[in-house]
């Protein structure tokens, strides 16, 4: 066979070879001509491969200028046995962008050097690694040995607030660096950039540093910043992860805050503070207070444990009782201390649990009662020659006591006895006249005249009779005795027992229902004497006007007047027994009315206003709560008649 034929049957051979592999391929001269290239080759950039043979490589137009001159260096490094690191190249096929990874081997063609080049599709693992890389929230951003940006992350963006396409290209130290700090620092950086770009190291690619960072707006911030070397094409780029820690420094800040406030409570508190270990017994912490209260040294207290301060049970109690507390979380208790020149002080402890560094400590305020103790024996004291005192003064009191309330008996006797007898002798007058009048006259009196004087002397009999039964209806107990009634009925048969002149109009409004459990005879007196009142209270013309309502449980009656009003010096005092504003009587007869309504459980107020008549309000339960055995009695008890009056 000849050799044309040889190297035919090669070329087809290894052709067929290539075919076989499912990535594109193709080799190169040292000129750039493609030797070989697979099938895979033409389907990858929508060329037929035999198109391709012979042609220089820039003819395949997935390359633009940039991929064409990178290529190009690869080849002549790599076919003078230069050792090549892997690289990427962005190619656009058919409009859509790819990214592949070209690998190359030297290999002989012919007796000459050519590079075998195995084209990698790697955009699936590109978009992975992008989607990746974009969801990260810290900015990565990637340098040249210049410090010049080579990629810059969606995050990056966000947090300096320039887009990739402003950042790439230009300066990472101008973009992200405050100017004070490139001031300060301008050589350091300058040296390290030189010092990273030959050797892959730097003032800044050992662990993380925590820095300034500035943003497009100008503003400062914290940033926590890391970074690492990469060869990339044989130069040395770099690869940072740059935090924005502003959330964290100002948590750090907070949390320094509320340590010094902390402290400054711990060591200005006016109590003594000690924070100890329930195991050991040992001071952990102790405030000013504590020092001044125990007399003891900072630097005593780190040789003295609890138990040498504790006056009042033995160590292993004291032991119990801090294990106790660490397992319980809080308590409260009395000690005694003992200071460090040896004086015993009472102390009430209040102790808490509290962790630190996963250690349990026991934290407890002290409080030093040691006086408060000598004042409570003094009170003490005080307190029984006190009580003795008291007691004496109480006896003497009482005895004096005793002698008012004679005086006051004897007094209020005295004044009641007077009015009895003022009210009294008018009718024992009329009595006393009358009889001297008979007896003196005889048989020589007409009969008229002596039936008017014996007439006379029925009334001032019945009038004396009806003051002696005020004043015992008023003093003695009230007994009850319940029946059902009609409201209306109540009030009619009420009105048969007044005389009711013919100058006042009577409007009776009262309903049939609903029926009223009440003591008829008790009821009926106080509405007939509240009727009485009204009508005199209209000598000349007038309207008397009864209604009712039901008020929820209640029945409320009224009677009103349209009389001159009651005074503001009389409204006070018109339920105080004795009391009248009439010639005659006793002043019993609404102080009667209020005790027979309150004992039905009831009410009676009136509102009145001068000029505009007055109104008095029965208020009545409709099923008072009779006591066991049906009956109500009521219990005489000091008036309070003010609560019962209103005025409009």
């Amino acid at each position: 066979m000849t050799v044309k034929n040889q190297n035919n049957s090669f070329r087809k051979n290894l052709q067929e070879l290539l075919n076989l592999i499912s990535e594109p391929i193709m080799v190169l001269n040292k000129e750039g001509i493609l030797l070989v290239a697979n099938e895979t080759l033409g389907k990858f950039i929508g060329v037929p491969t035999k198109e391709l043979l012979g042609k220089h490589f820039q003819s395949v137009n997935i390359f633009n200028k940039e991929n064409q001159k990178v290529i190009e260096s690869r080849l002549e490094r790599r076919l003078n046995d230069e050792d090549i690191d892997d690289y990427e190249l962005t190619v656009s096929i058919n409009g859509n962008t790819k990214y592949v990874e070209p690998k190359g081997n030297k290999i002989q063609y012919f007796g000459e050097a050519a590079d075998l080049v195995i084209i990698h599709d790697v955009t699936k693992s590109k978009q992975r690694q992008t989607q990746i890389t974009n969801s990260i929230r810290d900015a990565i951003i990637l340098v040249d040995e210049e410090a010049k940006v080579t990629y810059w992350n969606p995050a990056a963006e966000k947090i300096f607030g320039y887009l990739s396409s402003e950042a790439i290209g230009k300066s990472v130290h101008a973009l992200i660096v405050p100017d004070k700090l490139r001031e300060e620092g301008k050589k350091r950086i300058e040296y390290s950039v030189k010092t990273f770009g030959e050797t892959g190291t730097g003032y800044f690619t050992f662990g993380n540093v925590e820095l300034k960072a500035l943003r497009k707006d100008g503003s400062e911030f914290p940033v926590e910043l890391s970074l690492s070397p990469i060869k990339l094409d044989g130069k040395w780029s770099a690869v940072g992860v740059i935090k924005d820690i502003t959330e964290r420094k100002e948590a750090e800040e907070k949390t320094r805050q509320a340590e010094e406030r902390y402290h400054a409570f711990f060591n200005q508190a006016p109590l003594g503070v000690l924070v100890v270990d329930p195991r050991t017994g040992e001071f952990i912490e102790y405030n000013d207070a504590a020092h001044s209260q125990l007399g003891y040294t900072r630097e005593e207290f780190s040789t003295i444990s609890v138990f040498d301060i504790e006056a009042k049970v033995s160590p292993e109690e004291t032991r119990t009782h801090l294990l106790e507390l660490a397992k319980t979380g809080s308590g409260e208790y009395e000690t005694r201390h003992c200071t460090k020149s040896g004086e015993i002080r009472n102390v009430i402890v209040t102790a808490k649990t509290i962790e630190i560094l996963g250690r349990s400590l026991v934290h407890c305020f002290f409080h030093d009662i040691t006086e408060i103790k000598r004042i409570q024996t003094e009170l003490g004291k005080y307190s029984q020659k006190l009580e003795d005192l008291v007691e004496h003064r109480t006896e003497l009191l009482k005895q004096t006591q005793a002698k008012l309330v004679k005086s006051e008996r004897l007094a209020a006797i005295g004044e009641l006895a007077g009015m009895i007898g003022h009210d009294l002798r008018n009718p024992l007058t009329g009595i006393k006249n009358s009889a001297y009048f008979l007896k003196k006259k005889g048989n020589t009196i007409p009969e008229t005249q002596t039936k008017e004087m014996l007439e006379t002397i029925d009334k001032c009999v019945d009038y004396s009779n009806k003051i002696v039964n005020d004043l015992l209806d008023y003093s003695r107990e009230i007994h009850l005795e319940m029946q059902e009634y009609s409201p209306r009925k109540l009030l009619e048969e009420s009105l048969a027992m007044v005389n009711v002149p013919d100058t006042i109009e009577i409007v009776n409004q009262i309903e049939e229902k609903p029926q009223l459990m009440v003591d008829l005879t008790k009821i009926k007196r106080v509405l007939i004497n509240l009727i009485k009142n009204a009508i005199e209270a209209m000598p000349n013309v007038g309207k008397l006007t009864l209604y009712g309502k039901k008020l929820n449980d209640l029945f409320e009656i009224s009677v009103a007047d349209t009389g001159p009003g009651i005074s503001d010096e009389v409204l006070p005092k018109l339920f105080t027994p004795l009391f009248t504003t009439k010639a005659q009587g006793m002043g019993f007869g609404l102080a009667i009315c209020k005790r027979i309504v309150e004992a039905h459980g009831g009410t009676i107020t009136v509102k009145t206003a001068t000029g505009e008549g007055t109104t008095f309000k029965i208020t009545l339960p409709i099923e008072p709560k009779n006591e066991i055995g049906g009956e109500k009695v009521w219990i005489n008890v000091p008036e309070s008649s003010l609560s019962t009056m209103t005025k409009r």
